[in-house]
């Protein structure tokens, strides 16, 4: 995997073909203290927090949005989308930059810890529960030591709120 830096940008993901040959490698990540992990592959980069500007009448996970290099990218507050409780963003929340549909999308974290490689033994699918959705949304469960990780398609995730941010600045 080769990783970039420059001042604005925490670091610049790009997985290269066959890094993980077996299993799937992921990006670890906080909300609160649960621990969520997305693949690599849907991360573009990952950026320290700054205030997007927001846009009126915009749902409360809605941000706003940010300029990334002259493009007007939607920013999601993702502890929202997942039904936690709203913080204080500070300089220690992360964006983590996606891409769905050739749109590039934001989604604001508590924290990004570090990037794994899962096999396949440590994948579970996600349990069907009375009164639960995962609605496409989760992809499973990984489990190493004993820590749980619940693996989020973020781009799926906050790309439905996004639309509407997008449809705004048109």
């Amino acid at each position: 995997m080769q990783t970039l830096t420059s001042p604005n940008r925490t670091e610049v993901v790009r997985p290269e073909p066959g890094d993980s040959p077996e299993g799937q490698r992921v990006l670890a990540f906080k909300i609160g203290s649960q621990s969520y992990a997305v693949d690599i592959l849907q991360v573009c980069e990952i950026r320290s927090y700054s205030a997007p500007m927001k846009l009126a009448h915009s749902p409360c996970d809605q941000l706003g949005v940010m300029n990334l290099r002259g493009e007007m990218v939607p920013v999601v507050d993702l502890r929202l989308r997942l039904g936690a409780a709203a913080c204080e963003y500070d300089a220690q929340k992360s964006v983590i930059v996606v891409e769905r549909d050739g749109k590039r999308l934001g989604a604001v974290v508590d924290s990004v810890s570090d990037v794994l490689d899962l096999a396949a033994e440590h994948l579970r699918p996600v349990p069907s529960m009375p009164g639960f959705s995962s609605s496409g949304h989760l992809r499973g469960i990984a489990t190493i030591d004993d820590q749980m990780l619940v693996l989020v398609d973020i781009a799926s995730l906050v790309g439905s709120a996004a639309n509407v941010a997008v449809a705004a600045l048109h």
